[in-house]
């Protein structure tokens, strides 16, 4: 990412010789922190950790994790709807799942979770 930034600033540098903003750029850049939006915010939370209360050595799931956490809660959550007999969660259950499992609703409600994450 840095090298096409300074490509970028080379080919202004070809365009105006004499522009010493863009001839100063060309020696800041390596000072230059450059990175994705994920990597700056990832920094800001490390180096901020006990704002937010979160432990200091905490770490980015990784992608099977966060699947499994994902069912793990939604199993979770559908216990809990069904123990409190909820009539708006038991007609969700009638509209959306054969009387066999509720598989199709909670496969429904990740498929919008994704969705809606895009």
């Amino acid at each position: 990412m840095k090298q096409r930034i300074l490509d970028a600033i080379y080919k202004k540098l070809e365009e105006n010789p004499e522009d010493e903003h863009i001839n100063r750029q060309t020696m800041l850049i390596s000072k230059a922190k450059i990175c994705t939006i994920h990597s700056f915010c990832l920094d800001v939370i490390r180096n901020n950790f006990y704002e937010i209360s979160i432990s200091p050595n905490f770490r980015i799931g990784e992608t099977v994790e966060i699947e499994i956490l994902k069912q793990e809660v939604l199993e979770d959550l559908f216990e809990r709807k069904y123990n409190q007999k909820e009539e708006g969660f038991l007609k969700l259950i009638q509209t959306y799942t054969s009387y066999r499992d509720d598989e199709q609703l909670k496969e429904l409600i990740l498929k919008i979770h994704r969705y809606i994450r895009k």
